[in-house]
């Protein structure tokens, strides 16, 4: 996370997205409606499930840096 602009670019596209989703008198003109909070629990999950692998992936090729999981996750 030392990318500053990526870590911008993401906080501000979260942001904008939260804006047009939430903002009053958005729903007619892109046809849009504010998300039920129920619905972002299905995406609690699928968050915490692709942070671990990605932690798990980042400690095996640590372990071994010229490994097979180094050669097939990148390129």
């Amino acid at each position: 996370m030392r990318n500053h602009v990526l870590n911008f670019a993401l906080v501000f596209e979260s942001i904008v997205a939260c804006i047009i989703c939430y903002m009053p008198g958005m729903k007619k003109p892109l046809r849009m409606y504010p998300v039920k909070f129920i619905w972002w629990t299905y995406t609690l999950p699928f968050g915490i499930l692709i942070i671990l692998f990605d932690e798990g992936r980042r400690y095996f090729i640590r372990r071994s840096p010229v490994g097979w999981i180094e050669q097939e996750t990148y390129y």
